[in-house]
């Protein structure tokens, strides 16, 4: 039986600095905004310590699982329950009666 190699670019999660993308730029941009909006060098230290705690943090979570923020970014979309319906023409069905 033949195995096909698949290249390590289609499988690898895509991380920077060890974290996904899109929230440790995003940790990153926002205490970058407020020091530069500021410049105050309490801002300045502030920001650093905070980008440093959510690049830990997000770190963390890219350890665990590298799409764990894309997960629960989608989890957070999902409605608390779900009735339980017979078809797709339920609605329909009711509005007649």
């Amino acid at each position: 039986m033949d195995s096909a190699l698949i290249h390590r670019s289609l499988h690898k999660p895509n991380l920077v600095l060890g974290a996904e993308r899109e929230p440790i730029l995003t940790a990153a941009l926002l205490p970058l905004a407020f020091t530069l909006s500021s410049f105050s060098l309490v801002m300045l230290l502030s920001g650093l310590a905070f980008w440093l705690i959510a690049g830990f943090f997000l770190r963390a979570m890219a350890r665990r699982d590298p799409m764990l923020f894309k997960l629960w970014m989608r989890s957070v979309n999902y409605k608390g329950f779900y009735p339980a319906r017979t078809n797709i023409w339920w609605r329909a069905q009711n509005r007649m009666k």
